[in-house]
């Protein structure tokens, strides 16, 4: 997430505890106890670790990206088809060594992974070693807005039949359902958004 102007200028007042959960905050509807959840957990990494970068290495690493996301997607996609999945990055002597590396041969404001990519610039593509991030999720972004627009709306509509969503947060329903993307960075902003409500949507029919 990039934050621009004003927004982006407050961020960088804030203390290092509070970095996260004031980063996060620019997601409309992240209730409180979230924020002061993030709050919490990274000022007791920052305790131990002093350094904001190494916190929120090691934040993402213990409550954020792996164990509540990741490794959670993996595990119950690879048991449904009865696969072993191991992650070798995660080996417990890979993360002890990890930890007593120095944080400057890591990452800077310019590169993250740095001693991965110097290890593998003689054997990959240079295409590949400078590009950013790539997951393997599928088009959920363009079939909402495609193939499956149809469905989505369904979906939506009985979500607000519910009535489980406050006044502003169904007016932000509807902008963003109504709204087309001409671009493809709106259809991935937008897409997100819409996406996330879908995703309610089907939680609510199924237990509601």
């Amino acid at each position: 997430m990039f934050l621009i102007g004003k927004e982006g200028f407050g961020l960088t007042l804030s203390n290092d505890a509070d970095f996260y959960s004031n980063l996060l905050a620019g997601q409309k509807y992240m209730p409180e106890v979230a924020k002061v959840w993030y709050s919490q957990n990274l000022s007791g990494i920052l305790k131990k670790y002093g350094s904001l970068t190494e916190s929120l290495i090691k934040f993402d690493l213990l409550y954020r990206t792996l164990s509540d996301n990741f490794l959670v997607k993996v595990d119950r996609a690879s048991m449904l088809n009865a696969l072993e999945v191991r992650c070798p990055f995660l080996d417990y002597r890979f993360l002890e060594f990890s930890n007593r590396i120095p944080t400057d041969y890591k990452v800077d404001m310019l590169r993250t992974k740095k001693i991965m990519r110097e290890i593998i610039s003689d054997r990959v593509p240079k295409k590949i070693l400078n590009r950013g991030k790539q997951g393997f999720m599928p088009p959920i972004i363009d079939w909402l807005y495609g193939d499956y627009n149809n469905l989505v709306e369904e979906k939506l509509q009985g979500l607000r039949k519910r009535r489980i969503l406050s006044g502003s947060q169904e007016a932000y329903l509807n902008k963003i359902a109504s709204f087309k993307p001409r671009t493809e960075k709106e259809t991935r902003i937008y897409g997100e958004k819409l996406y996330t409500f879908w995703a309610l949507g089907l939680w609510a029919e199924k237990w509601l």
